[in-house]
């Protein structure tokens, strides 16, 4: 979908609570088809919004008065009032467990859990696997160590609550080898054998939706801050990858589209990621982190040698945000590099699991769906040189 004015874009965002890019005053809300439109005029200035009508327009010189959890109840009950049937995608990691957490504890109903790992495929390779190896390629095996155990939990405190464990390990093999990976390339954005388990939660929540109104929740992301040497400000930015998690074009489900919503960012309740924002804030300056020494250790990006975007997946991070996660749950590495072989997908492409021909099958339809896009805008594995992503945009700071 594209529009030719700013302002129906902004209208469209409210609605669908997601980012669009930009360029050269046309507004779209598919990556792909922004690049490709961008490489066919040769125009390469392409930005990122996200939501600007909800976060540029709080006071930021203000920290919010309301406590985390309090946010957090809120939020959880804002989903459970408006829509009969909740349904939380939970992984085992930090992000959807405090969710997990917060409607437990706050005795707020689910009515649904559904967590999504190739099963098969950790049942074969276990026997193998070392704990202590949290490499990114063994992410699968947080559903072993960390959301196992979580959701036997669950099942004892909340019986009531449907518990779905979804292997989408055949799922997989089955949707790339009849050549529907367009279906899954959310907001033209990524796809990954992973994402087609989003496919399927989707579809099962349009047959839920023809009796009750449903909703799919969400964690996505923490905040992203980025920090002015010269200024001695903090700023809070949003990655385009905010965009990507179940937003499917009208063609995945025939005209309808699941409603996913995110649970931290939202205009439903924008002071809560703020209020996120300020907490870190707070922790990095308690630790010296304005000093650009001590800032180097949690550094994942330079931008003109001036600005530092600090990395979200640190143990710091989850337990300066999440005040119920329990550190010593098992967590590996995550893969922020990689929208088409992301590394918990690393079964698929190999041997044991898949033979020549689909592995190909796939990398043929990762190639068709990027065609047009200029090489500027894809980086490649300098190794294989197979597509990894399309270029990351991030939006421009709100410094607070």
């Amino acid at each position: 979908m594209v529009f030719e004015d700013r302002a129906l874009a902004e209208k469209f965002s409210a609605i669908t609570e997601r980012g669009y890019w930009s360029v050269a005053n046309k507004f779209f809300f598919n990556k792909a088809e922004c690049l490709k439109y961008a490489s066919s005029i040769k125009n390469y200035k392409v930005s990122y919004t996200f939501m600007d009508f909800a976060y540029r327009t709080l006071n930021w010189n203000i920290e919010p008065s309301e406590t985390l959890e309090e946010l957090y109840k809120l939020r959880a009950q804002q989903l459970r009032s408006t829509y009969d049937y909740l349904i939380l995608f939970y992984s085992g990691g930090a992000d959807s467990t405090n969710i997990l957490n917060t409607y437990m504890d706050n005795g707020i109903h689910l009515d649904e859990v559904v967590t999504c790992y190739p099963i098969s495929v950790i049942e074969k390779t276990i026997s193998s696997f070392t704990p202590t190896d949290t490499d990114k390629k063994n992410v699968m095996f947080e559903y072993t160590l960390a959301a196992q155990p979580k959701l036997k939990e669950l099942s004892t405190r909340y019986p009531n609550t449907k518990i779905t464990v979804l292997d989408y390990s055949t799922l997989a093999l089955d949707m790339i080898i009849t050549d529907n990976l367009n279906k899954v390339f959310q907001a033209g954005l990524a796809a990954d054998p992973y994402h087609i388990s989003h496919y399927y939660v989707g579809r099962e929540m349009r047959k839920i939706s023809e009796t009750r109104s449903v909703c799919a929740i969400a964690g996505i992301d923490k905040p992203r801050l980025m920090y002015d040497m010269i200024n001695k400000k903090f700023g809070c930015t949003f990655h385009d990858l905010n965009t990507i998690f179940g937003n499917f074009s009208n063609e995945s489900f025939n005209g309808y589209i699941p409603k996913i919503e995110y649970f931290y960012y939202t205009s439903s309740l924008p002071t809560l990621m703020q209020k996120q924002c300020f907490i870190l804030k707070n922790a990095f300056i308690n630790m010296g982190m304005t000093n650009p020494v001590t800032a180097k250790n949690f550094l994942i990006k330079i931008k003109d040698n001036k600005y530092l975007i600090y990395n979200s997946h640190t143990s710091l991070f989850r337990t300066i945000l999440y005040p119920t996660w329990n550190d010593s749950t098992w967590q590996a590495d995550k893969d922020t590099t990689n929208f088409f072989y992301q590394s918990n997908s690393n079964w698929y492409h190999t041997d044991k699991f898949t033979d020549k021909r689909q592995r190909d099958y796939y990398s043929g339809q990762v190639s068709e769906l990027v065609n047009g896009i200029s090489e500027v805008f894809i980086e490649r594995d300098k190794v294989t040189n197979r597509i990894n992503k399309l270029t990351d945009f991030i939006t421009a700071p709100i410094w607070f």
